[in-house]
Parts: C-alpha cells; sequence; structure tokens
C-alpha cells in the first residue's frame, strides 16, 4: 500500500495558497484561446521551490523538475517532479476554460472546457502507472485545476468506484466561478525486488 496523501497536505497546501494568490491573472488566463497549464507549471515550480525547498538546505539535493522523463515509455514526462529522498511525482490538469468569440465567453464552449479537463484527468490517472519503478519516489498523484462551474460539478459528481478525485480547496472570485484544486493519488510503480520478494513467499 503506498503512504497515504493527508487530507492536510504541505504541497498541496501551497498550490492552495498559489492559487488564491493568482486567481485574478486565473481568471485572466482562462478567457484567453489556448490553455494556460504551461504557465501554472512555471508558477508552481517557483512556487514549491520557495516554499519547501529551503528546508533542505544542509546537504541534500532535494529540487523541483519540471517535464522530468521517469516514464517507462520514453516519449512520455512528469509535469513536476520533486526529486530526492520522499520524491514525489505530479500530473497537473488546467480548465482552459470557456473560449472567447468576440471578447465574450462562449456559453456554448463550456461543456466542452469541463469534458476535456474531466478527459485529461482520467487520462493522467493512467498515465501514472507507466512510471519506472525508483526507490526515490514515495508518493504520485494527479492534481487538477478547474475554472467552471460545470466542471466543479462534473469532478464532484464521480463515483467511488470510478476513482475518484478529491477537493481540497475551492475560491469563488467576484463573478461567483469556482476556481477549484482537486488531488488524487495513486499507486506507487512496484520495483523488480518487490516482485522478486513475492515470488518468493
Amino acid at each position: 500500500m503506498p503512504n497515504q496523501l493527508r487530507e492536510s497536505n504541505p504541497i498541496l497546501t501551497s498550490i492552495s495558497n498559489w492559487i488564491l494568490a493568482k486567481s485574478h491573472e486565473i481568471a485572466y488566463a482562462r478567457s484567453n484561446n489556448g490553455g494556460w497549464e504551461g504557465w501554472s507549471q512555471v508558477e508552481l515550480a517557483w512556487a514549491l521551490t520557495r516554499d519547501h525547498t529551503y528546508k533542505y538546505n544542509q546537504g541534500s539535493d532535494i529540487i523541483i523538475k519540471r517535464e522530468a522523463r521517469l516514464f517507462e515509455q520514453d516519449s512520455l514526462k512528469a509535469d513536476l517532479e520533486i526529486s530526492g529522498p520522499g520524491g514525489v511525482v505530479f500530473e497537473l490538469k488546467c480548465e482552459r476554460g470557456p473560449q472567447m468569440v468576440h471578447g465574450k465567453e462562449d456559453k456554448t464552449t463550456l461543456k466542452s472546457s469541463a469534458g476535456q479537463f474531466f478527459t485529461g484527468l482520467k487520462a493522467d490517472q493512467v498515465k501514472v502507472a507507466g512510471l519506472r519503478a525508483t526507490t526515490n519516489i514515495t508518493a504520485v498523484f494527479v492534481i487538477g485545476i478547474s475554472v467552471t462551474k460545470e466542471a466543479h460539478d462534473r469532478m464532484a459528481g464521480i463515483k467511488e468506484n470510478e476513482k475518484p478525485f478529491k477537493l481540497y480547496t475551492m475560491i469563488e472570485d467576484e463573478t461567483e466561478t469556482p476556481i477549484c484544486l482537486w488531488w488524487w493519488q495513486g499507486s506507487m510503480p512496484v520495483r523488480e525486488s518487490e516482485l522478486e520478494e513475492e515470488r518468493k513467499e
């Protein structure tokens, strides 16, 4: 069994604090075509480095990496990795939000935005199963930031037997559009040495 992520977790708290601090920028980003996931990766890498790596300066090699090659399939990359002892791998999905038409939200695309977010997170749940087994990784999880009520409702409606995500935090802006942080912890890849031990038993 993997070490279960605590309901109150310092990494997720840092991400939640980043969402709160950047809620206006996120509201702006979601209204622009093309998505904002790349921007959020850079921002979160900096926020996590600022909030956490200072604790490990005494002879440790903790570092935040983006686009890390940690999968059996070489073409796949992990969105974020906290490397070093007790390493953590993240897959990140950011809902792009409604598309803009002549400066206004195209309401017909709200369902598509939520649908793509939901589908992307489910794909990431499958993706993390392909991580290479490593002694340095102690936790792997998929996180998502949704920016529409439709996405919130769809995520909240996932059944227990369908690998549901948990809501960590929800922030509403002046338009009462919820910005939500969702998380799901995956199983750790099994090392060959562990498989050998199981075969001997």
